[in-house]
C-alpha cells in the first residue's frame, strides 16, 4: 500500500484512480496520544513523547514530564478499556495548570513544554487532538496520500514521523513480519528530515532505527532529495536500490553516490557529464554492477 507525504500537492493528480485517497489537511483528523491496534499507551506514550522532543527541541527532563502527564490522563480515562483516550490538548492543560517556583528547574521545563505545545497547536488544531475514530483497518489498508503545503517544514517533518511511527510500530508490535513488500512509504525532500548534521549531533533517532528495522516487516521506504551532502548516512547504508537521476547540482554528491554505489572511478567521471533530464544512473543489489537507464517523462 502507498502511504504519501506530499509537501507540495505534486501526487493530487494520483486521486483520478479508484481506491486512492487524497486527504488535504483540513480533512483528516487523528489523535496523535491513541496508540495503534495491538500496542498499549505505555508502549506508545513514551515513543511518541521522543518524537517530538526530537524536532521541538524538548530536552529529555521537559519529555519526562509530557510522558508522566499522558499516563496519567489515560490511567484517569482508562483508556485501555474505555478506548478514550487524552489529547495533547489535555496534557497542555494539565501542565499549564500546575503550580511550580519560580526559580525551580520544573518551571523552566514548564515554560518549554507549554511554548512547543502551544506552537504544535496553532498548526495542527484539532486535526492531531480529535476524539473523531480513525479506522485503522482503512486507513492502513488503503492506498493514500496526505497534503502538507502550507505547513513550516520542521512542522511537517514531525507530522510524517508521527504517522510513520504508527504504521511501524502497528506491524512491529502485532508481529506482522513479511518478505514482500507490503507497505511503501514516500518521502519527498528526505535531506530535510534525515539531516546529516541531526544525526552527527544526536546519535540514532526514531525514523532511521526504523529504517534499520523495517524490510523485515514489509515496509519500505522512497525517499527522494536533491542533494546527498546532507543525507544523514544511516540513509544511503539503509537503502538497496540507489538512483541518481539527470545528475548532482553538487561536486561532492557525485562521490557520494559513487562510494555508495561502488563505482570505479571511470564510471564517476562519466555519470558527471552524465546529465540531461531523465537520464539516470542506478545501483540494484540483484545486479552485479551500477548501470544506466532512462527514466521516461510522464505528461
Amino acid at each position: 500500500m502507498l502511504k504519501i507525504f506530499d509537501r507540495k500537492m505534486d501526487y493530487a493528480s494520483l486521486s483520478v484512480f479508484a481506491g486512492f485517497v487524497y486527504w488535504m489537511l483540513g480533512d483528516y483528523y487523528t489523535n496523535w496520544l491513541q496508540p495503534p491496534p495491538g500496542v498499549s499507551h505505555k508502549a506508545w506514550v513514551p515513543i511518541f513523547c521522543e518524537i517530538p522532543s526530537n524536532y521541538l527541541d524538548i530536552r529529555v527532563a521537559g519529555r519526562n514530564l509530557i510522558t508522566t502527564v499522558a499516563d496519567w490522563l489515560c490511567e484517569k480515562h482508562n483508556s485501555s478499556v474505555s478506548g478514550v483516550y487524552p489529547t495533547l490538548k489535555d496534557v497542555y492543560h494539565v501542565i499549564r495548570s500546575k503550580k511550580y517556583p519560580a526559580v525551580s528547574h520544573l518551571a523552566r521545563y514548564q515554560e518549554t513544554i507549554l511554548n512547543r505545545l502551544e506552537g504544535l497547536l496553532a498548526v495542527f488544531g484539532d486535526h492531531i487532538c480529535s476524539q473523531r475514530r480513525l479506522d485503522w483497518n482503512i486507513f492502513h489498508n488503503t492506498n493514500w496520500a496526505i497534503s502538507l503545503y502550507g505547513i513550516p517544514t520542521d512542522y511537517q517533518n514531525l507530522f510524517i514521523t508521527v504517522t510513520t511511527a504508527k504504521i511501524l510500530v502497528y506491524r512491529m508490535a502485532n508481529n506482522l513480519r513479511s518478505s514482500g513488500l507490503v507497505d511503501l512509504l514516500v518521502f519527498d525532500e528526505g535531506s530535510t528530515m534525515f539531516r546529516k548534521w541531526y544525526e552527527s549531533r544526536e546519535g540514532t533517532y526514531l525514523l532511521t532505527d526504523y529504517l534499520a528495522k523495517c524490510r523485515e516487516f514489509g515496509i519500505g521506504f522512497v525517499i527522494g532529495t536533491q542533494t546527498l551532502s546532507n543525507l544523514a548516512d544511516s540513509v544511503l547504508a539503509n537503502t538497496s536500490i540507489k538512483i541518481l537521476v539527470g545528475g548532482a547540482g553538487l561536486g561532492a554528491d557525485y562521490n557520494i553516490f559513487a562510494s555508495a554505489t561502488g563505482m570505479t572511478p571511470e564510471q564517476t567521471e562519466f555519470i558527471k557529464r552524465f546529465t540531461m533530464p531523465g537520464q539516470a544512473y542506478g545501483k540494484d543489489p540483484r545486479y552485479p554492477y551500477p548501470f544506466t537507464l532512462e527514466v521516461p517523462r510522464i505528461a
